[in-house]
């Protein structure tokens, strides 16, 4: 597949701890690509978090919802802003967030409250952005996704380990969903652009699937970036910045993508045996609960993915 018009945005619609930055790395020399703007919509808070902690679930108030809007007009203007930079250039703009941060809330409260295991039943846009932006000539949609045997034991570890407040089983579903994605997936294909789904597994074990990609996206396959030197991180960090610096902690002690962290080359069965020992009784029990919620939503896209030509799966 090629683009039929040269490449105006990469859109990445990440999910958490699918080795997003990873793939962002890779990406991170592309001489099409003038200026990368990471998490418009903020990422310290992961959406509010005060509601999604709040058991049971209830909608959301108007307090937070009016500072939700406040992050919303202001990552949009970002938006614009490298937009209106890029298109200067004649280049192409890079964007990269979790659909969670820019949900609408009814999207994440009908979700969550009214029964995840349920399939979408009509197409509709989950996110509280523009038309305009999201469907720009030239838009090249990225969907990230994982194992979610890998994906969710590692949410809940870092989110236990660098958020306040702990981790509560709304929260992680929220951030674990593949859901936001395949309503990103469904939304774009009904509005004609074909999304491409992106399997960890792929990105982090085959440079010619990253140099596929690249192709398909309207990148230069030569310009992937495959190898780096190890990242030394300055120890004088604020809060924020050490959270962040944890959260990459993988990233930053590698020197390029890991085929062994791919799940064709870990052990899944001993990997959930650990859990109780690591989590915990209640969190391990919280941690197979979400995997076996999300599991179908990762299947749906998973059967979607881009693959390799040639490739036998």
């Amino acid at each position: 597949m090629s683009p039929k018009e040269p490449t105006t945005q990469i859109l990445l619609f990440s999910q958490p701890r699918t080795g997003c930055h990873l793939l962002e790395r890779m990406l991170s020399k592309q001489s099409r690509i003038h200026t990368y703007l990471q998490h418009p919509f903020g990422i310290s808070s992961r959406y509010p978090r005060a509601w999604l902690l709040a058991e049971p679930l209830v909608q959301i108030s108007a307090e937070l919802s009016q500072k939700h809007d406040a992050q919303m007009q202001k990552g949009e203007k970002r938006w614009r802003k490298g937009l209106a930079t890029t298109e200067s250039k004649n280049k192409a703009l890079y964007v990269h967030f979790h659909p969670l941060f820019a949900l609408k809330p009814d999207v994440v409260y009908d979700y969550l409250s009214n029964g995840p295991a349920v399939a979408p039943r009509s197409i509709r846009k989950p996110l509280s952005v523009p038309d305009e932006l999201l469907l720009m000539k030239g838009t090249v949609p990225l969907l990230t996704i994982r194992n979610p045997r890998l994906q969710v034991p590692s949410l809940y570890r870092v989110s236990r380990d660098t958020l306040p407040g702990g981790v509560g089983g709304v929260d992680l579903l929220a951030s674990a969903t593949p859901r936001w994605n395949r309503l990103l997936h469904d939304w774009y294909t009904a509005n004609g652009i074909q999304p491409l789904v992106v399997d960890a597994d792929d990105y982090m074990s085959s440079e010619a699937f990253v140099r596929h990609l690249c192709s398909i996206s309207g990148l230069d396959p030569d310009e992937a970036l495959i190898k780096w030197d190890k990242t030394n991180r300055d120890m004088d960090m604020n809060q924020y910045e050490k959270n962040h610096s944890a959260i990459q902690k993988t990233l930053f002690a590698s020197q390029g993508p890991e085929a062994r962290r791919a799940s064709q080359n870990v052990d899944l069965d001993a990997e959930e045996r650990g859990w109780d020992a690591e989590f915990g009784v209640q969190g391990a029990r919280l941690v197979r609960e979400t995997v076996q919620t999300v599991s179908g939503d990762y299947e749906y896209l998973r059967e979607r993915r881009v693959r390799l030509p040639g490739s036998k799966l």
